[in-house]
């Protein structure tokens, strides 16, 4: 078991590699506070050629949500008293740090976009640091007035997946998925809110990630 770099240099220096590299290192929304940068050193230091590293997959994903997916919607009633301002000040919080919380599904209200990709097997550290271009649309609204306004969207919320997929267990390929339509993780997910909300049909927007060194500590919305 290597539990840090040095092990992998000792492992190195007696010119000895493994067969299979199985880490969890996934931060929130992938790359928060995650140990990335160690696994590809043990992969290019001590995996052998043809060896695998799991999970072999990572991909990232956004969506827009409704005021429910936020935590400023709770407190404008709490027992019957106005806390609005307490939902205010969680929302001035949210334009300066991304917020880790539950998201459900149904608060999703835009189909999703794939910011990144990443091959583990291929990438290097410097691939985490990217610029992204996507779109994003609303989902069609559930009502029987054609002319209903579309939901607003408070607030980006990021997810990842990361895969053990076929060419690296091929008899039995597994998805781990931390989405908010699927069963929560303890990752949750990752809300970058909204300075105003957003009602237009779809928005093109560009995301820049800096390297994890760099990126701001994501905060529990708990």
């Amino acid at each position: 078991m290597l539990r840090k770099r040095s092990d992998c240099s000792r492992l190195g220096r007696r010119r000895r590699q493994v067969d299979v590299i199985v880490s969890e290192w996934m931060g929130y929304a992938l790359l928060y506070e995650c140990m990335l940068n160690t696994v590809l050193y043990a992969r290019d230091k001590c995996l052998r050629p043809g060896g695998v590293l799991l999970p072999n997959t990572s991909t990232i994903y956004m969506a827009a949500v409704d005021k429910t997916g936020t935590s400023t919607s709770f407190w404008e009633e709490v027992y019957g008293f106005d806390m609005s301002v307490v939902g205010q000040t969680l929302h001035d919080r949210g334009l300066k740090q991304a917020i880790v919380g539950e998201v459900r599904g149904e608060s999703v209200v835009t189909d999703s976009a794939m910011i990144k990709h990443f091959d583990l097997m291929t990438m290097s550290v410097s691939d985490t640091n990217f610029t992204s271009s996507f779109t994003l649309r609303h989902k069609p609204v559930d009502s029987p007035d054609s002319e209903a306004e579309p939901v607003e969207c408070h607030a980006l919320v990021l997810w990842f997946d990361s895969g053990f997929t076929a060419e690296a267990c091929a008899e039995h390929p597994v998805m781990l998925t931390t989405s908010p339509h699927c069963q929560p993780t303890h990752w949750m997910q990752t809300l970058l809110h909204l300075k105003t909300p957003s009602a237009a049909g779809c928005r093109r927007v560009r995301l820049k990630r800096g390297v994890p060194a760099s990126a701001p500590e994501a905060q529990s919305a708990g």
